[in-house]
């Protein structure tokens, strides 16, 4: 394979999983310096919400930043074949990018600290989730521990517990199965 191939097939690879990132490739040259203009958070929500009402599924919210160790843990977790079955039988997922520093503020959602600020997350630090029903009204957050303390990263008991009485609050339909499935894998790559 030629080096130009190369590039340009990494390229692509980059661009698609860019858009699984709330981004949406803009314009690239040959030699692959691509331009990535992030997604309005509002258009994400409403393409996430009319995906929830046409599937009778709550859409899943997390906030995250580039720098957030936290966030990448929770977003491998949730990626896990164990916990992404139950997790996309119940609800579409969407990730903000909020709350970046320097250079990175690119990758911001634009909205998306607006949104963070409505929805109780302001001072709750990332990853601040939460859940939408399928008409876009919050139904649950992530302050969920004592003191109305965010969960952030579900790696101690207390902690996995909370995070699943908040995804029960909003995903009814969530079984005891896969709330079952969901706490003994976190419990398995919890930080040790």
């Amino acid at each position: 394979m030629s080096l130009k191939k190369l590039y340009l097939t990494i390229g692509l690879v980059l661009a698609v999983g860019m858009q699984f990132a709330g981004t949406v490739p803009v314009k690239a040259d040959m030699n692959l310096r691509s331009t990535v203009a992030p997604t309005a958070a509002k258009d994400l929500i409403a393409t996430a919400t009319a995906e929830a009402k046409a599937s009778n599924k709550a859409v899943f919210i997390k906030f995250t930043a580039s720098w957030c160790i936290w966030c990448r843990r929770l977003s491998a977790a949730l990626g896990l074949l164990e916990i992404q079955k139950p997790f996309s039988e119940n609800f579409v997922f969407l990730e903000l990018d909020v709350l970046e520093r320097g250079e990175k503020e690119a990758l911001e959602n634009p909205g998306g600290e607006d949104y963070l600020k409505q929805w109780g997350g302001e001072n709750a630090g990332l990853p601040y989730c939460v859940i939408l029903d399928k008409k876009g009204k919050k139904v649950a957050d992530s302050n969920q521990m004592p003191n109305q303390k965010n969960i952030g990263y579900p790696g101690s008991d207390e902690e996995i517990k909370a995070f699943l009485g908040f995804l029960k609050k909003g995903a009814p339909r969530l079984t005891e199965a896969q709330q079952q499935q969901i706490s003994s894998t976190l419990k398995k790559i919890a930080p040790k």
